[in-house]
This record gives C-alpha cells, structure tokens and sequence, in this order.
C-alpha cells in the first residue's frame, strides 16, 4: 500500500513504479520514483535459475527459444535467468525486483541502467528470518556441490544498476541484439552498432 511504498522511498530515497511506457507500443515499463545517483544498485530481475551444469547438451537451450518479450537472460558465467513467468506482472514480495520491465531505449535515447551479475550470500539470508521471501529468485533445478561456482551464494540473479544519476524517470536498459541476427524487432534502435558488433563477435 501506500504506507509501505512511502517507508521504503524514505529508508532509500526512491522505489520503483510498473507503469505505461512512454515508448508508444511497448506496454510496461520501470519508472523511477526519487532518485539515485550513479552505480546505485536499483533493483532486480525476478526469475527462475538455470545453473550452467543443467545446461550442458546441444538441446538445453531449446526450452528457452520461445522469448518473444526478451525475458531470458544468460550472465556471463553461463547461468541462466528466466524471467518469463513474470511476463508483465509484478514480484509478489519483493518491490525492487522488476528488472524484467526496463524496456529497450527508443531511437535518440540512452540507457540509464545496465544488468550485473550478483550472488546472494547465504549468510546473509540465514541469519535473518523471512528475508529468503524476498529473494527474487528461485533454482529451477538445484545445483550439485560440484555445480556450484560459488560455494558462499545461497542463490545467483541479476541486479540492475544505474549507469548515470536518475530522478524521477523511466528506466532504460540496452538490450545489444546481435546486429546480424535475423528478424530483429522493428522498435528495435542499436544504441551502438559497433560495440554490439565487437561483443557478439566474440562470442
């Protein structure tokens, strides 16, 4: 409620807001309320993880090929997070976790956020009671001890983080399609073409 949304705008001088982008067609969108100044971590991407040794095999990626909303993202230790049952609806306990919503910058726009890997450690969420409610994330399949890359986390996601000062606006995030990828969405605007080139080669 509104109580609430004022007491976490007051413990960190902002929450974030779903509500209509303001680019034309592209349904929802993450909208700022205060402000944050640059390197703030702003939130998260809700989802289910996919561990990088449940991944193995030329098929384990097929099961995430239906992502017309671009909700399936692999960080670059190759976990993988899949934000798709998130699909235009809200975290149902954890208020900073919309990660999922920050659309594409329109044409002449730049993005004010970016994604970054981030482990959440176990100690931290086990000393404290009711705090694992508002992890954003759950393991589709749980890592075996050998599967884990870092034995401190309890769980893996994606944080979103602000890459210059923001008040009191939309929240938007680079997607870097390849640029030689077929069928690229039409709203679809490279921020910098030549950077894209350079990361998706070498991949």
């Amino acid at each position: 409620g509104g109580g609430k949304v004022a007491h976490l705008k007051g413990e960190n001088g902002f929450v974030l807001r779903a509500d209509e982008s303001g680019v034309a067609g592209a349904g929802k969108g993450i909208f700022i309320d205060g402000e944050a100044i640059s390197g703030t971590l702003l939130g998260y991407l809700p989802g289910r993880v996919h561990v990088a040794e449940f991944l193995k095999g030329a098929n384990a990626l097929e099961q995430f090929a239906d992502d017309p909303n671009h909700l399936v993202l692999m960080r670059t230790d190759d976990i993988l997070i899949d934000a798709r049952d998130f699909d235009g609806v809200e975290h149902p306990t954890n208020p900073y976790a919309l990660g999922h919503l920050a659309n594409h910058p329109p044409e002449g726009k730049k993005p004010n956020v970016m994604h970054l890997p981030i482990d959440f450690a176990s100690d931290a969420f086990h000393s404290q009671t009711g705090v694992s409610e508002v992890l954003p994330n759950s393991y589709a399949k749980k890592p075996t001890l050998l599967g884990t890359p870092d034995k401190s986390a309890c769980m893996y996601g994606m944080a979103m983080v602000a890459l210059r000062d923001v008040k009191d606006e939309e929240l938007f995030l680079n997607y870097r399609f390849n640029p030689d990828a077929p069928g690229l969405p039409q709203w679809y605007a490279p921020v910098d073409d030549d950077q894209d080139r350079r990361r998706w080669s070498e991949k």
